[in-house]
């Protein structure tokens, strides 16, 4: 449960990861609890490959329109880094697929 926590709480608000927490493992546990489970888990130091001096992170949203006359529109996330100016990634409503070619 502590892991689930963890990892809805990195991608989504406190109150989403509450939310999925309750679908997915039919446990209801607050908001504030994810919070205080995140402050209080230790975390190890991550080890460098190599030296990095520049990682530049954007994201944003894009409208997405659908065909049909009347229908609203969604809006969906992407992001994008730049590491050290020459290295490019990015991911279209996909944190994880993002964070993982960063840790590379």
């Amino acid at each position: 449960m502590t892991k689930h926590c963890l990892r809805l709480s990195a991608n989504e608000s406190y109150q989403g990861a509450e939310e999925e927490l309750e679908a997915l493992l039919g446990i209801k546990i607050s908001h504030s609890t994810c919070q205080r489970i995140v402050q209080r888990t230790a975390y190890e130091q991550p080890t460098a490959k190599q030296k990095v001096t520049q990682i530049i992170v954007d994201g944003g949203n894009v409208r997405v329109r659908t065909p049909k006359k009347g229908e609203g529109s969604t809006w969906l996330g992407y992001k994008s880094a730049v590491v050290e100016g020459m290295y490019y990634g990015a991911a279209f409503q996909d944190n994880g697929e993002l964070t993982d070619w960063l840790e590379k």
